[in-house]
């Protein structure tokens, strides 16, 4: 079974496309534009590119704020 994304010393989980996508509930090719419009760092490693557990919350926390704050 082939791991889906690298541990790396001092780094974050580094996830492929797929995984990335899966964990924002979004389709693959919609997770390439938001890092091709630059809404989410990535980095490319050989032919493949990976985006950090710490990018993804990151997201994720600016994406869930305004909803908490329109409920306030």
């Amino acid at each position: 079974m082939r791991r889906k994304y690298c541990i790396m010393r001092g780094m974050d989980n580094l996830y492929s496309i797929g995984t990335a996508a899966a964990r924002l509930d979004c389709h693959p090719e919609t997770l390439r534009r938001m890092i091709r419009r630059g809404d989410l760092a990535a980095m490319k490693i050989g032919k493949h590119w990976r985006v950090s557990e710490r990018v993804l919350q990151e997201y994720l926390d600016r994406r869930a704020k305004p909803a908490r704050d329109a409920a306030e």
